[in-house]
């Protein structure tokens, strides 16, 4: 019950406080955000002033402890999961059975699960989850993402996480792809995510 109330309140609150995805501005080797460097050829940097960069390979504490493949265990509609990427990429398996089998995975094991993937998902643009087909491209899939996250949040350590982060700091995934044909999760849908479920979690722990 708790859950389905704060994802209630979250969904009302980025109603109420839309959320948007800025630019990462390229250059013949650089990329900038906010006018900081963010991307150094192809090293990705781990944030600036401005920003913190979240991704499981930069370095730096911050940056990883908010990645997907971090390890957080959670609760999931009812299934232990070991981390939000590998419920991501479970979802591109069509096979209740093993995509189950993905929910146990985290850190850069939970990315090549995508290997497993028996169809070529982004050229019908379907995902399945417990053998029920989601259109990647939905409002559904919408509604699915959010309930993830605002699952992962009951993780004390993932919540705790959010409440870190400095509300003044944009959280940039500057490696993330930006079609939604070619990522289940694009860097526009996952910062959405973060910087609003940031943003709730802090004004939510102060009420």
């Amino acid at each position: 019950m708790k859950l389905y109330n704060q994802l209630e309140r979250f969904r009302e609150y980025c109603a109420k406080n839309p959320f948007e995805v800025e630019e990462i501005v390229p250059t013949e080797n650089q990329k900038f955000f906010r006018g900081e460097l963010a991307v150094d050829r192809k090293r990705h940097l781990p944030g600036g002033e401005s920003f913190v960069n979240i991704g499981y390979t930069l370095s730096g504490s911050r940056s990883k402890v908010l990645s997907n493949l971090f390890p957080y265990t959670f609760d999931f509609r009812g299934n232990e999961v070991a981390s939000i990427e590998g419920v991501i990429q479970g979802l591109k398996i069509k096979d209740p059975e093993v995509q189950a089998m993905c929910w146990g995975y985290s850190g850069l094991n939970s990315s090549f699960l995508k290997a497993h993937a028996d169809r070529d998902w982004a050229e019908e643009g379907i995902l399945f989850w417990q053998g029920e087909a989601i259109d990647r491209h939905s409002e559904e899939y919408t509604q699915f993402i959010e309930e993830l996250y605002v699952s992962a949040a009951q993780n004390r350590l993932y919540e705790k996480a959010l409440l870190a982060m400095p509300s003044e700091k944009y959280l940039l995934h500057s490696i993330g792809k930006v079609d939604p044909h070619e990522t289940s999760l694009t860097r526009g849908e996952f910062e959405t995510q973060l910087n609003q479920l940031r943003n709730f979690v802090k004004d939510d722990s102060e009420i």
